[in-house]
């Protein structure tokens, strides 16, 4: 997890101080990357001077710009931030901050804008809802020292509410706030900070991988210049005496052990965490039951406002995890984007995408998961009447896929009928023995009970392939296929071909 709120290191230190100083009741004059601090006879006595400027780092970089002789920069660790720590000693590590109402909720609207539904009615319960935040402070120790502070905000349920903790953070010093010392059920409280705790374990855990690796790059750097340093007075060892030159290296040696320990011992990283302050937060709030309507179905909304600022607390859209600032319904039940959404050309359903909803690759409209089908040859997503079931594997096949059998004309997938362009039915059917007693339905051009026949069945089709007696067969053979429903589909007669010969 990261730091409770999205301010940088540098904004959080400015923000820090402006409330400080502004607290203590200085007069501060803002710029850019500067504050100026006019500080009252008290805090001239403590910081020394009359006035501080204070100067904040700047860029990707983090680097603060040159300072000028009376220039102090404030970063985690300096001097003066120290000095502005020791007067917060035991200060402040207990509140309960009671943020009252503000706006007003809207009655028999959504506080949210809305993409495809409608309200039907809106009920709405009013809350003061209870979060706890516990303000930590680390400092991390090698060969060079950094701190840091961060909060944990939990709610009364427990979870994580990092969106509570910048919003304190960010208007704590606003009217409609009243400040009292905290009357909380101590299990209740020790049980939250043990949870905090273990979250804040879990930062640092993440934090002090990043400073590893940054420790041990400037680690391997002293370390290489020591060995070149000490490998290149090794090499000047120059002596007749081979005893005293082999003291003089394993001297060298040993200071050059000594030396690696030390490093070894000054890069490594020591964390300490130190919690600093908590505060209950009393927040109200408007829980609204909105019952939506879109033009297939019905569905409840439940969303949290903050009367302080407005704020509504966002869901998840179902598909791509943002919070969803337009309300948009899927027809399946889900909160989406209004971009995450489309309405199927077929069935006409609003559908997410997570549930599937892709154009056509044939036609290119839009179709949903329960109007489209899949080819058994590509991974195309395809209109379900853009898809047939091949009558003798069965398999789903598409227009790319297709082929037409040149014995009895029927479309099969192009599995099922070989280069010679035979289909598989008609193939075993050639190769059956004459049937006896056997005869398609009679036409009024073919006379099936003066023909031998041969026969073969798939899924839909009975195919009949017959031959005249040895007299006859000159004129050739004839091809009759009977859907299920015994209704002739095709009947022709062919000369002799040479897939019957």
């Amino acid at each position: 997890m990261a730091p409770s709120h999205s301010l940088t290191k540098a904004e959080q230190i400015r923000t820090f101080a402006e409330t400080f100083f502004t607290h203590f009741g200085a007069q501060l004059q803002s710029k850019d990357d500067e504050l100026i601090v006019s500080l009252t006879p008290e805090l001239a006595e403590a910081f020394g001077k009359p006035k501080l400027y204070l100067v904040f780092p700047t860029g990707r970089d983090g680097e603060p710009r040159d300072l000028s002789p009376h220039e102090d920069l404030l970063v985690y660790g300096s001097r003066t931030f120290d000095q502005m720590l020791a007067m917060l000693a035991h200060q402040g590590e207990a509140a309960q901050l009671y943020f009252s109402p503000v706006v007003e909720p809207p009655m028999n609207e959504s506080p949210l804008p809305l993409h495809n539904c409608q309200v039907i009615e809106n009920t709405i319960h009013a809350t003061n809802d209870l979060f706890t935040i516990f303000n930590f402070r680390v400092v991390y120790v090698s060969d060079e020292k950094q701190e840091q502070f961060f909060s944990i905000c939990l709610d009364d349920a427990g979870e994580l509410r990092a969106d509570i903790a910048e919003f304190v953070a960010r208007n704590d010093s606003q009217p409609h706030l009243l400040v009292s010392r905290p009357s909380h059920d101590s299990q209740s409280l020790h049980t939250k900070f043990m949870q905090a705790n273990a979250e804040a374990q879990k930062y640092l855990d993440s934090e002090a991988a990043v400073l590893q690796a940054a420790i041990k790059q400037r680690l391997q750097t002293v370390l290489l210049r020591l060995n070149t340093y000490y490998q290149h007075l090794l090499n000047e060892i120059d002596s007749d005496d081979p005893v005293q030159a082999q003291a003089v290296r394993d001297d060298l040696q040993n200071d050059l052990s000594r030396k690696i320990a030390d490093e070894l011992e000054r890069h490594r990283l020591r964390v300490t965490l130190s919690p600093l302050s908590y505060a209950v937060v009393v927040l109200p709030f408007a829980h609204h039951t909105l019952n939506l309507r879109t033009r297939h179905r019905q569905q409840f909304v439940n969303l949290p406002q903050n009367l302080h600022n407005g704020q509504v607390d966002l869901l998840p859209c179902h598909h791509c995890d943002q919070p969803v600032d337009t309300l948009a319904l899927c027809d399946q039940g889900h909160i989406v984007h209004g971009h995450c959404l489309a309405t199927c050309h077929h069935c006409q359903n609003d559908v997410c995408h997570h549930c599937r909803i892709h154009p056509c690759n044939i036609c290119n409209d839009t179709v949903c998961f329960a109007c489209a089908a899949n080819c058994a040859y590509d991974d195309h997503w395809l209109c379900a009447h853009h898809i047939q079931a091949c009558a003798i594997c069965d398999k789903a096949f598409c227009s790319d896929h297709v082929a037409t059998c040149e014995v009895c004309t029927q479309i099969y997938c192009y599995r099922c009928v070989d280069s010679e362009s035979v289909c598989t039915t008609c193939r075993t059917a050639l190769s059956n023995d004459v049937a006896l007693d056997i005869y398609p339905p009679s036409t009024p051009s073919i006379k099936t009970r003066r023909i031998h026949w041969r026969h073969h069945s798939n899924r839909l089709y009975t195919i009949y392939i017959g031959q005249y007696d040895s007299v006859l067969a000159i004129l050739g053979r004839t091809v009759v296929v009977v859907d299920r429903a015994g209704q002739i589909v095709y009947g022709k007669k062919t000369r002799a071909l040479k897939w019957l010969l």
